[in-house]
């Protein structure tokens, strides 16, 4: 039995080793680490790796669902957990609305001058007939 039990605690401390390890490297490291791992896949799988499209892009719509979420909340905490009195607690609203406008300001006018898809050649789909619309005519 206590070959087993030393054996148990072994491959415990060569997975938490080896988490520890992992978690012990910085996050860019990581997202890095993934970038090339993700094209050596791709690489190695080719015309296959047509399958991980379904997957791919629902980890993606739901990065792109967590995200604004996510951001909310940290903005939110750090207003409640920020401890700012007088003429800078007065001062941060201000500055939060103009940081907004300027950022608003700025991503329309340089998708009105760049006008990104412009040359793609796309046609605009065509509209769709609503379902509300079809019955009363249908009704008449």
């Amino acid at each position: 039995m206590d070959e087993h039990a030393s054996e148990n605690q072994m491959v415990t401390t060569a997975n938490t080793g080896l988490i520890a390890r992992w978690q012990s490297i910085p996050l860019y490291g990581r997202i890095v680490i993934a970038l090339i791992s993700g094209l050596i896949v791709g690489l190695m799988l080719g015309s296959q790796a047509a399958v991980l499209l379904v997957p791919g892009k629902l980890v993606l719509r739901l990065l792109g669902a967590l995200a604004p979420a996510l951001i909310l909340a940290a903005i939110v905490h750090t207003f409640i957990t920020t401890q700012l009195g007088g003429p800078l607690a007065a001062r941060l609203p201000r500055l939060l609305l103009l940081n907004t406008l300027v950022a608003i300001t700025i991503g329309l006018t340089v998708a009105n001058v760049i006008q990104p898809g412009q040359g793609a050649g796309l046609t605009p789909p065509a509209p769709h007939d609503e379902p509300a619309k079809s019955a009363a005519r249908s009704l008449s």
